[in-house]
C-alpha cells in the first residue's frame, strides 16, 4: 500500500515570508562625497617656528593690566547648529525578524518518486490461488496495526501557497550595508592653508584655561544620516562607492608644529601700552553650551540585521502537483495479500538475522581458538626462560649482601649523575642502586624520557653497570668508566 505524502514540509499561506524593512539601507544620495581638500595644507606648507632671539622676557616688560578674566571676542565659541541632529526619539526601530524563515528552517518537500500515479495503480489481482485467512497459520498480533478507518485523511492543500504565489525577496547581495560604507576621515582636525597660524600678538588674548571646551559632536547623528524607507533602485552597489582620498600628504593637527607659549614673550619694539579693553568680552558674556543629553550618539543608532541567511522567493521549493497521485480510497483491496507478504518478509528477516548471528559466532570461536594457541606458545617460552634463569642463579656464586639501607642511597656516586639528576630521580621514585640495577632496555628508554636528558646518556655513561657494582659493594666510591679515561 503506498504511503501518504508527508506534507509537514509544505509552506502554508500564513508562513509566507514578509519583505524585510529596508529603511536602514543607504540611498545613493546619502553616500558621502569625497571632501574637497584644495584648502588643506600639505606638510611642506607648515611654517617654521619663528626666531625668538629678539623677543623680550616678561621680566623685561612693564607691568600690564591683569587680563586673565577677559576673553577676546574672536575666541568666543559659537554654539553649534543642532537642527540637523537626530533626537533619540527619532531613531528608527530595528525590524522584528522573528517571523521570517531562516534558510536552515525551510522544509524540504518529500521525494514523490516512489509514489504511484493513478495510471500505475495495479488492477484487482486474481485471488483464486491465494490462501484464505483461515488457511494462514497463526497470524501475528495485529493490535498495533492501523485499520482503514484509522488511516489519516489527506490534508486540504487549498490553503497552502504555491511557489508562484510567494513574494520574491529583493537581491541585496550587490547593495552596500551601512557597516560596509567607508567612513570618510574626520577632517575637522586638519588645518586649511588659510588657517595656518602666523606669528600672532598674544599679549591681548585670553588663556586657554579660560576658554570653554566645545562638545564632541562626532558621535551624534545628523537627520540626513537617518535611514529612510528607500526605493531600492537608488541604492549604491559596492562598485559605486567613492574611493577615500589619499591624505598621506596632508598635515594632521597632531603633526603641526606647536608654537611655543609666547604669552610670556614680547618683542622689544612691541612693548604693550595700556590696551583698549572695550572690544574684549568678559567671562560672564560667554554663552553657555547647550544641553545635548536628548541627542542621539552615532553609537546608539541601531544596525540593520544581516539578511543573507534568509530565504529568497526564488529559493522556496515548488509544491508538487497531486492531481495524478492516487488517494487511499482509490486503492484496490489487497489487504489479505499484503498481510501475507508482510509475514513472509518478517520471517525472512528473522532467518537472515539467525544466519548472521551463526556466522559471527563461528568467526568468534575461530578467533578465540587462535588466541588460546598463541597464549599457550608464549606460556611455554616463558616457562623455558624461567628454568634457564633459575639454573643460572643456582650456579652463580653467592655474594654476601649488605643489610638493606633505610635511607636512600647516594645516587651521585654513579658517575654522570649530578645534584640535578639525583633530585629528578628522587622525584620519580628512584632512591636506591638496586632500582637502577634492575633496569632493562624498556626501563632505560622510559626513564630517559622522564629525565629529559641527553639521548642515550644512561647507556653511554653505564648507569646500570655502576649501580650493580655499588649495590654489591656499599663501601665503593665513584669510579669513572674506563672508556672516558682515554679522552685525556
Amino acid at each position: 500500500m503506498p504511503k501518504l505524502p508527508d506534507l509537514s514540509g509544505f509552506a502554508h499561506k500564513t508562513e509566507i515570508l514578509k519583505l524585510p524593512d529596508l529603511s536602514g539601507f543607504a540611498l545613493k544620495t546619502e553616500l558621502p562625497k569625497s571632501p574637497d581638500l584644495s584648502g588643506f595644507a600639505y606638510k611642506t606648507d607648515i611654517p617654521q617656528l619663528p626666531d625668538l632671539s629678539g623677543f623680550a622676557l616678561k621680566t623685561e616688560l612693564p607691568k600690564s593690566p591683569d587680563l586673565s578674566g577677559f576673553a577676546h571676542k574672536i575666541d568666543i565659541l559659537k554654539l553649534p547648529d543642532l537642527s540637523g541632529f537626530a533626537l533619540k526619539t527619532e531613531l528608527p526601530k530595528l525590524p522584528d525578524l522573528s517571523g521570517f524563515a531562516h534558510k536552515t528552517e525551510i522544509l524540504k518537500f518529500p521525494d514523490l518518486s516512489g509514489f504511484a500515479l493513478k495510471s500505475e495503480l495495479p488492477k484487482s489481482p486474481d485471488l483464486s490461488g491465494f490462501a484464505h485467512k483461515t488457511d494462514i497459520p497463526k497470524l501475528p498480533d495485529l493490535t498495533g496495526f492501523a485499520l482503514r478507518n484509522e488511516l489519516p485523511k489527506l490534508p486540504d492543500l487549498s490553503g497552502f501557497a504555491l511557489k508562484t504565489e510567494l513574494p520574491k525577496l529583493p537581491d541585496l547581495t550587490g547593495f552596500a550595508h551601512k557597516t560596509e560604507i567607508l567612513k570618510f576621515p574626520d577632517l575637522s582636525g586638519f588645518a586649511l592653508k588659510t588657517e595656518l597660524p602666523k606669528s600672532p600678538d598674544l599679549s591681548g588674548f585670553a588663556y586657554k584655561t579660560d576658554i570653554p571646551k566645545l562638545p564632541d559632536l562626532s558621535g551624534f547623528a545628523l537627520k540626513t544620516e537617518l535611514p529612510k524607507s528607500p526605493d531600492l533602485s537608488g541604492f549604491a552597489l559596492k562598485t559605486e562607492l567613492p574611493k577615500l582620498p589619499d591624505l598621506s600628504g596632508f598635515a594632521h593637527k597632531t603633526e603641526l608644529l606647536k608654537f611655543p607659549d609666547l604669552s610670556g614673550f614680547a618683542l622689544k619694539t612691541e612693548l604693550p601700552k595700556s590696551p583698549d579693553l572695550s572690544g574684549f568680552a568678559h567671562k560672564s558674556d560667554i554663552p553657555k553650551l547647550p544641553d545635548l543629553s536628548r541627542f542621539a550618539m552615532k553609537s546608539e543608532i541601531p544596525t540593520l540585521p544581516d539578511l543573507n541567511p534568509y530565504a529568497l522567493k526564488s529559493e522556496l521549493p515548488k509544491l508538487p502537483d497531486f492531481s495524478a497521485y492516487a488517494r487511499r480510497t482509490e486503492l484496490p483491496d489487497v489487504s489479505g495479500y499484503l498481510r501475507t507478504r508482510e509475514v513472509e518478509a518478517m520471517l525472512a528477516e528473522k532467518d537472515r538475522l539467525i544466519a548472521s548471528l551463526n556466522s559471527n559466532l563461528s568467526a568468534e570461536v575461530s578467533l578465540r581458538t587462535r588466541e588460546i594457541s598463541r597464549l599457550e606458545a608464549l606460556l611455554g617460552k616463558s616457562r623455558e626462560r624461567i628454568v634457564v634463569e633459575r639454573t643460572a642463579v643456582a650456579l652463580k656464586p653467592k655474594v654476601k649482601r649488605a643489610p638493606q639501607q633505610r635511607k636512600p642511597d647516594d645516587l651521585e656516586l654513579i658517575w654522570g649523575i649530578g645534584p640535578v639528576l639525583a633530585k629528578r630521580l628522587h622525584e620519580i621514585g628512584i632512591h636506591y642502586f638496586r632500582q637502577i640495577a634492575k633496569w632493562g632496555d624498556k626501563e632505560v628508554e622510559k626513564f630517559q624520557d622522564k629525565l629529559e636528558t641527553v639521548p642515550n646518556r644512561i647507556r653511554r655513561e653505564e648507569w646500570v653497570e655502576q649501580a650493580v657494582r655499588l649495590q654489591n659493594d656499599p663501601t665503593a666510591k665513584q669510579i669513572r668508566p674506563a672508556k672516558f679515561n682515554t679522552a685525556g
